[in-house]
């Protein structure tokens, strides 16, 4: 193949990425305050696409209702930290449909938004793709074709269905419409061989049957969550997009990508160990089974868990999400040698997003928790949160000292809780430590660093110069500007370039850098003063166009629109 073809084909690629990566919204970040989410469980409930009239006239009166009775009940709080509210939007427990503004999952979306500005309170948006999936049997029923093949289950008599929905006439066709062998892809496996039933749910309230756990890197799963995500992403954007203009950019805390997503999870009722699985995971990403160790499986477990959150947070990412508004959310409060055991917190880490784990057991201190502090130490101090926070004991000591501990840590403080739930704390102690944390000023901890942000917008062609800024002035020590060719950075590895950068710098000429045509992904880190400390900007890409010479094919000018 010669060069000159070479370079065509690898100019048709480039283009191509870059026609179908929609350009980013920028978000307009001034201030990285703490927030203090309030969870409200009962919110789940409400029908929040319903036709507007009702929305109007009962549905959001009621909601805003609560979360006023709220913040009458605490304080909002001040510029370093704010109070927050949460409801869950459980997208992929929605029906079949071909995602769009109108999807109700988007409706939702876009109510949520509506209702922060209204009430001028600050919402952190919990997007689970993962947990609950029990309206989309067209995805995972593999073994029922006729609706006689479950216990319970048969001969037109569902009065008894262990698995709840099936009791629903209209449900209970759409499960047997939906068969088909091949879902077993989809779903995980118990062993390497057999796809999983209905799995169970044993969180408080006795064992509930759902939909076998996803293969979350299951081909026909990975395209429907990432679609319903990136519908949900496009509505936040636009809302954020009027924010900005209104100087209102703090009313959003963010987005957990998940809900403890987990290789984890009980087949059998009454089942508490929550033992790893993901075998048909591990099958999909590397390859036929073999003799792996213990280890082995569980670095597996880590890198299948890491790729998720590396492509949802990346897609989040392409929509111009920070990623100081992205987390991800674990469960991993198991130690190292438990049957439960996962290392989800190292693989809750990625380039575009800042980690997020549970925090129930060791709400109390968890830097006593040696994997939060470990993995929160070894990658530079980093940010992190705890998208679901509650301690086990609810009494005033037990309350002050996980707030204080969570909050106001000396070795670093979560930027992010969300307590679960308000029927849990409503009236009793938890409320007076809150309103004492929410009127205290974070402190930054020792050799603070300012957090990036990334001027530049994705896909920028021929971009002059590469623009950034710090937040905050801080004592940083270095500052280096990297550049990857052609894939995008999943750790900070292989760099194609690497410019060290004065401190007061904030961007840097691409002509200085003299680069050939192609794709790029950039980011920058900045070091503390004490050389221990780091932080990244989120990566993003330019793109540099090659002039072409006068016999190219005019299908390939047209292709690339050369004039």
């Amino acid at each position: 193949m010669t060069k000159k073809i070479i370079t065509i084909i690898t100019l048709i690629t480039v283009i191509f990425v870059a026609l179908n990566i929609k350009p980013a919204l920028a978000f307009e970040i001034d201030t990285d305050p703490q927030y203090l989410v309030i969870n409200f469980a009962n919110f789940y409930f409400h029908d929040w696409s319903a036709p507007e009239k009702e929305w109007q006239s009962k549905i959001k009166p009621q909601i805003k209702t609560e979360l006023r009775r709220w913040k009458n009940n605490l304080t909002v709080g001040n510029d370093t930290r704010r109070l927050a509210w949460s409801a869950l939007l459980e997208y992929m427990n929605f029906p079949k449909d071909t995602p769009s503004s109108e999807s109700k999952y988007a409706i939702q979306a876009r109510r949520i938004m509506e209702i922060a500005e209204e009430e001028d309170l600050p919402v952190f948006m919990p997007l689970n793709g993962v947990q609950w999936w029990d309206e989309q049997p067209e995805l995972w029923n593999y073994w029922d074709k006729d609706g006689n093949q479950i216990p319970g289950c048969m001969n037109d008599n569902y009065s008894s269905c262990g698995f709840k929905k099936l009791r629903d006439p209209s449900y209970r066709k759409r499960f047997i419409d939906g068969y088909n062998p091949d879902n077993k892809f989809n779903v995980d496996w118990k062993d390497w061989e057999n796809p999983m039933g209905f799995s169970t749910r044993n969180w408080g309230g006795g064992d509930v049957l759902v939909a076998p756990s996803p293969n979350i890197i299951g081909r026909d799963f990975s395209r429907v969550n990432k679609e319903r995500f990136l519908i949900i992403l496009q509505e936040i954007s636009k809302q954020i997009e009027k924010w900005n203009e209104k100087k209102k950019g703090y009313l959003f805390a963010g987005i957990s990508v998940g809900t403890e997503v987990t290789l984890n999870g009980a087949i059998e009722q009454g089942d508490a160990n929550f033992k790893p699985f993901g075998y048909r995971a591990i099958l999909d990403m590397f390859g036929t089974q073999k003799d792996w160790s213990k280890d082995e499986l569980h670095e597996m477990r880590k890198k299948i868990l890491s790729k998720y959150f590396v492509d949802m947070a990346r897609i989040a990412a392409s929509q111009g999400f920070p990623k100081q508004r992205i987390y991800s959310h674990v469960w991993s409060e198991a130690e190292e040698g438990d049957t439960k055991y996962t290392d989800a917190i190292g693989a809750s880490i990625t380039l575009f997003s800042r980690p997020g784990m549970s925090l129930y057991g060791k709400a109390e201190s968890p830097m006593d928790f040696k994997l939060l502090k470990d993995t929160v130490i070894n990658n530079g101090y980093i940010s992190w949160a705890a998208p679901e926070f509650s301690p086990l004991i609810k009494e005033t000591s037990n309350w002050q000292k996980a707030l204080n501990n969570t909050l106001n840590n000396p070795i670093e403080s979560a930027k992010l809780i969300d307590i679960y739930n308000e029927r849990d704390i409503d009236a009793g102690p938890a409320i007076a430590q809150i309103k004492t944390v929410l009127s205290e000023t974070y402190e930054k901890e020792h050799c603070f660093v300012s957090e990036i942000i990334s001027n530049t917008p994705n896909r920028s062609i021929n971009p002059a110069r590469i623009v950034w800024n710090n937040l905050e002035s801080d004592a940083g020590e270095s500052q280096t500007f990297y550049l990857w060719k052609n894939s995008h950075p999943r750790q900070l590895e292989s760099p194609f370039k690497q410019i060290n950068a004065p401190l007061s710098s904030s961007s840097i000429k691409i002509d200085e850098v003299k680069l050939d045509a192609g794709l790029y992904w950039w980011l920058v880190k900045r070091t503390g003063c004490d050389g221990k400390k780091w932080t990244y900007s989120t990566p993003k890409y330019f793109i540099v166009e090659k002039p072409f010479k006068e016999e190219t094919s005019w299908w390939v000018k047209l292709i690339l629109k050369v004039k």
